[in-house]
């Protein structure tokens, strides 16, 4: 029988979610990272520069929509 989700503990807390559902996978994306030697942000090279000091998240802008119509 084939599966279209990936199967996790049924009665967890909506607060508690988040350590069984994302965490396990970004702890398997960083080991997969060390083990093909790579750097999050691409270290912070070529296209991935601007990711070396977090200066996209820094300087970028939010903008909020105003209510009206």
């Amino acid at each position: 029988m084939t599966s279209t989700h990936i199967p996790y503990p049924t009665g967890v807390r909506a607060l508690w979610q988040p350590l069984v559902h994302i965490v396990p996978l970004a702890l398997l994306g960083c080991e997969l990272m060390r083990l093909r030697g790579e750097q999050p942000g691409r270290g912070g090279r070529a296209g991935w520069a601007d990711s070396a000091d977090g200066s996209t998240t820094r300087s970028s802008r939010i903008t909020v929509p105003s209510a009206r119509s």
